[in-house]
């Protein structure tokens, strides 16, 4: 979603998803790799090497939480219809990115 998890970029990317929800039935969002503010052991530990000052992780998933039009899935699942959509984040370490 983003090159850095700051707030800009994740503001850009909600609106957007909000402003084109119409075209979908569901918009389920997993946090990426870049997307290092959403992953509070990694932020806590690294984020001063990628944001100065250091960004609040809180807001950060404000942008998801909050919005209605996005259902954000960490480590947990969501049912649309028949389907079941289960969403994590996590993957084997690669460099110095969530």
């Amino acid at each position: 979603m983003t090159q850095t998890g700051n707030d800009e970029e994740f503001g850009d990317f909600t609106e957007f998803l909000s402003a084109n929800k119409k075209k979908f039935d569901v918009i389920a969002v997993v946090a990426g790799n870049h997307d290092i503010t959403l992953d509070k052991a990694f932020y806590t530990k690294n984020g001063h090497k990628h944001h100065d000052p250091v960004l609040d992780i809180n807001k950060s998933r404000a942008f998801f939480t909050q919005n209605k039009d996005i259902t954000y899935l960490e480590d947990e699942a969501a049912k649309y219809k028949k389907f079941n959509i289960y969403g994590t984040p996590w993957i084997p370490e690669i460099g110095p990115w969530a």
